[in-house]
């Protein structure tokens, strides 16, 4: 009887130190009875929803022709582009602009170019937020004088 219970008092140390071993080496975890790597259970983060925006567009309160380019930028890079669209009588556009460029730039303040203009409302970025905007922009016409002789 003493022989088992030093036997099993023998087994309780060797498992204890093992343990032990196992959790002041931080790569290990055990969960149950399997064992996982700490660096393999590390997961990426899922990447952030984009920000959509739709409405109307127009220049010079005129709708825009049908193709027109709407590009949606932050700090003086462009994040997403779509084209102008006629619904029913009137222009409208949608975008999805994403959670970072290219260049791995993420969207704050986002400003609207209409056919190459700079129009108006600017958006602030949310991740996975609709937003309702109406996008104007304003043409600048010249007209010379006409000269008959």
């Amino acid at each position: 009887m003493r022989w088992r219970a030093m036997f099993l008092t023998i087994i309780f140390l060797a498992l204890s130190i093992s343990v032990g071993l196992a959790f002041t080496d931080s790569t290990m975890l055990f969960c149950g009875t399997t064992s996982v790597r700490a660096d393999v259970m590390a997961l990426d983060m899922p990447p952030q929803m984009p920000a959509s925006f739709f409405g109307t567009v127009q220049i010079n309160g005129h709708n825009v022709s049908p193709g027109t380019i709407i590009s949606a930028r932050s700090n003086g890079v462009i994040f997403a582009q779509a084209i102008s669209q006629i619904w029913g009588d009137i222009s409208v556009y949608h975008l999805e602009v994403p959670a970072e460029s290219e260049q791995d730039i993420p969207p704050e303040e986002v400003e609207f170019m209409v056919g190459g203009l700079l129009a108006e409302p600017k958006a602030t970025w949310n991740s996975g937020e609709s937003q309702n905007l109406d996008l104007i922009a304003e043409a600048h016409q010249f007209y010379l004088p006409l000269i008959v002789k």
